[in-house]
């Protein structure tokens, strides 16, 4: 059985296509990098405001991430 992929998998995975790090993202949407790492690992998820923020520094849609 295919292991379905999890949100934060696909945003992880988005970050690493573009080559980007986490500070930078983190800095440019304004979200703390505890909070962003927690993201990241699943641990929180992302209000609206911050995932259309991330979506917005990554050129992607919201729903391609999350």
């Amino acid at each position: 059985m295919i292991k379905p992929i999890e949100k934060n998998e696909r945003l992880q995975a988005e970050i690493d296509r573009q080559g980007l790090k986490q500070n930078w993202i983190a800095e440019r949407t304004g979200i703390d990098t505890a909070t962003f790492s927690k993201i990241l690992n699943g641990i929180q998820n992302a209000t609206q405001g911050q995932a259309q923020d991330i979506a917005s520094i990554l050129g992607v849609y919201t729903n391609d991430i999350f």
